[in-house]
């Protein structure tokens, strides 16, 4: 009786989808996640108000100071990105806040 013998490669059909599956998980790994604003959108809320938000959140989260020149009374910004950036501030700062008392 011959046996078959045992090899330490995979197929290629193996390979392939074993390279395929690693690459799809790096992708969603890599690609950012928009703020959950934008996945819960109104459809009253306009682009501006989503670029805003989105400024908002990564100046937050990089450890920037809130941009005055969004937040100043004399801001040339629109009203609809400087109430992005103002609710997007407001979130960020929350979660932070309520991460903070859960562990602590």
């Amino acid at each position: 009786m011959r046996t078959k013998p045992k090899t330490v490669f995979m197929t290629s059909d193996k390979t392939i989808v074993t390279i395929a599956t690693s690459a799809l998980m790096l992708l969603l790994i890599i690609i950012p996640m928009k703020s959950y604003g934008a996945l819960c959108a109104k459809p009253d809320k306009s682009t501006a108000y989503f670029n805003g938000y989105d400024a908002a959140q990564s100046d937050f989260h990089s450890g920037h100071a809130q941009n005055q020149n969004v937040t100043s009374s004399s801001s040339q910004y629109s009203q609809d990105y400087k109430q992005g950036y103002k609710d997007g501030w407001d979130d960020a700062q929350y979660n932070v806040n309520v991460l903070e008392s859960s562990i602590c």
